[in-house]
């Protein structure tokens, strides 16, 4: 008897007796596919929202604690926290950095509103904005009309106790735009037309905004540091980060107040779920093996005829292996499809080498499943003396 037609028949005659395990198969493959979805899911949700998240890195020091009466924080401030940093061995997890501002508007050429400029420094450039390269003689900004900005900066004269302009001067910028008003630097201030220069720049404006004044350039400048800020490079020390500028007598702002309570109950979840998942896939593994090792053991009748007509054991292995595949092997193309169904849900935001990978583990769930079916019965009962097979079967009894 043809091969094929043989197996065509036994699929037919078994069809019932493997359905339960087909479906098994089928929801066993969904619900884990699912929380390997769902795990993969919370890691790039993680990652965009928490981990590589800039405005999380960003620790704002608000003000000094020094005998019991708060103050606001200095340059020196900056040089005193790195040292310590340095000295903890901890200046590699993150770097504190001046931000200055401007006072006063700076009207622009062309422009209705004033600009209130800003100086960074420029290893900071990235938290305005992308692709910012805070260079001498440019000038990051929300939008600009113009390729170059013209200022028309105010000479600073002080009478009878005030301050005055009637004096100015134009300096020209190249505009970089794409400067975000809601940036890392200022996740908690009210966003208005501000605009960037790195330190250098921010120099050469005060140097002609005060160019009249008595007093000296350190003096000017001190006046203009607008706060103080520690970049960590990795969102995980935040904390550790936040605790030393505690411990130092700085009041801070970040975040997280409570960034290691955080990310252990984060992980904790994540643990949770992949114990949760594991049970559930040796559990349905385990069922799906015990159903088809019964549906074999029940299929013993049918491997001794097959014997009497003379067919060998390999081939018999075959035509089983055929089978049992062929179930299971439908069973994977249906929770597929639907898996991919559900992956387009808008609920999960993961890219989609992600569903290709969770798809390929369970082939190899399916794939492990075949081989312990092969090996562990199909190929033990075609391998069975055909009187033993009866026997077992209680064709003697």
């Amino acid at each position: 008897m043809n091969r094929k037609l043989v197996v065509r028949l036994f699929r037919k005659k078994t069809y019932q007796s493997l359905k339960l395990s087909q479906i098994v198969f089928v929801f066993s493959l969904l619900i884990i596919s699912c929380i390997l979805l769902y795990l993969a899911n919370q890691y790039f949700q993680i990652n965009r929202d928490y981990l590589k998240n800039n405005n999380v890195k960003v620790i704002e020091i608000l003000s000094k604690n020094q005998n019991n009466i708060t103050e606001e924080a200095v340059r020196s401030d900056v040089d005193e926290i790195n040292e310590v940093f340095k000295e903890k061995k901890i200046k590699q997890k993150g770097t504190a950095y001046p931000v200055y501002g401007l006072k006063i508007g700076i009207d622009v050429s062309g422009d209705e509103k004033p600009v209130f400029v800003t100086g960074i420094d420029e290893k900071l450039d990235f938290l305005i904005g992308k692709k910012i390269d805070l260079k001498n003689g440019t000038m990051a900004v929300e939008k600009a009309e113009n390729a170059t900005l013209e200022l028309q900066v105010p000479i600073i004269e002080e009478k009878n106790g005030g301050l005055s302009s009637n004096d100015s001067r134009a300096l020209k910028y190249k505009a970089l735009q794409g400067a975000k008003s809601d940036n890392s630097l200022f996740i908690n201030s009210t966003p208005f037309n501000r605009s960037y220069v790195n330190l250098d720049e921010f120099d050469r404006l005060l140097k002609v905004i005060y160019a009249k004044s008595e007093n000296d350039m350190a003096y000017n400048k001190e006046q203009n540091l607008e706060k103080i800020i520690v970049y960590v490079n990795d969102a995980t020390d935040v904390d550790q980060m936040g605790e030393v500028l505690k411990n130092m007598g700085y009041n801070t702002s970040y975040a997280f107040s409570n960034f290691s309570n955080f990310t252990n109950n984060l992980r904790a979840g994540e643990i949770l779920l992949f114990i949760i998942g594991s049970i559930i896939l040796i559990a349905s593994i385990v069922s799906i093996i015990f159903l088809t090792f019964n549906f074999l053991n029940s299929n013993k009748k049918e491997m001794s005829i097959l014997k009497l007509m003379e067919y060998k054991n390999n081939i018999i292995s075959h035509i089983y292996l055929d089978i049992i595949s062929r179930n299971y092997g439908i069973g994977l193309i249906v929770s597929s499809v639907i898996f991919i169904m559900l992956s387009l849900l808008p609920l999960f935001v993961v890219p989609s080498f992600v569903v290709i990978s969770i798809i390929a583990v369970d082939i190899y769930i399916y794939g492990l499943i075949i081989m312990i079916v092969y090996w562990g019965k199909i190929k033990r009962l075609a391998n069975t003396d055909l009187l033993v097979l009866m026997k077992k079967d209680r064709e003697f009894d």
